[in-house]
């Protein structure tokens, strides 16, 4: 994978993180209903996994060694 593709995802992963605890940020002190709650853990924690796993995804790119085609020697 290229350098661009993987600070691609990097930003990508922390958008997606970023957004998840803004909107848990939101929900914990904004809202005072029941569906708050729903949000906090639906919408916010589904943000924040998502973009953990492709920041894993990302770092797991960069420490796996590159197949015979993908060598640029």
């Amino acid at each position: 994978m290229t350098p661009a593709k993987v600070r691609a995802r990097f930003y990508w992963s922390m958008r997606l993180t970023l957004a998840g605890l803004a909107v848990q940020l939101v929900s914990l002190f904004g809202l005072h209903h029941p569906l708050g709650f729903m949000l906090f853990s639906g919408v916010g924690a589904t943000l924040v996994v998502v973009g953990v796993l492709i920041f894993i995804g990302s770092l797991l790119s960069l420490v796996r060694r590159p197949e015979s085609g993908e060598e640029g020697g």
